[in-house]
């Protein structure tokens, strides 16, 4: 069965599943199913991609990834290897926030590009730029300006104002 007929038989079976490669990207720790509710959902036969529009909403556990708009492409044996979120792009775990305009998750690359009035937040740090790319193997964030802005910061030193050491 090709991957949009897989699709089109979750949907009349009342439920809608990323593919397997999707759990990675949003709790690479988790074996849960991944949720997805939208207003449009749209599949083509023969093609390598599916797209999902209006108010986007992506669950596993305790991770949520809302936008606009949502395209899986890359699509080979039920597993996508690239997903673009396009517009007011949010993305929680409990443990940190992320929003931004847009992004692409690269599975393949290991890499999650994040642009547009970005903004992560874990606990009482904040950083803000116009680029995040964060590579999911080696831990490593890369945060950058377009040139008319610049990258923020603040950072809790944990000491209340006004204690000395």
């Amino acid at each position: 069965m090709t991957l949009p007929k897989r699709l089109i038989s979750a949907i009349i079976g009342g439920a809608l599943l990323l593919p397997a490669g999707a759990v990675a990207q949003l709790d690479p720790n988790s074996t849960s199913d991944v949720a997805i509710a939208s207003e449009h959902f749209a599949a083509v036969e023969g093609e390598d991609f599916v797209t999902w529009t209006g108010h986007v909403q992506v669950q596993q556990d305790e991770s949520i990834l809302t936008t606009d708009k949502l395209v899986a492409t890359g699509i080979n044996d039920g597993e996508a290897d690239t997903y673009r979120a396009t517009g007011n792009l949010r993305f929680s775990d409990g443990a940190i926030a992320v929003s931004g305009q847009r992004g692409v998750f690269d599975l393949l690359k290991g890499v999650v590009t994040v642009e547009g009035n970005v903004l992560v937040v874990q606990g009482e740090q904040v950083m803000s730029g116009d680029k995040l790319v964060y590579n999911m193997t080696t831990g490593k964030m890369v945060f950058s300006s377009n040139g008319t802005s610049r990258v923020r910061g603040v950072f809790r030193t944990g000491k209340p104002k006004g204690q000395k050491s």
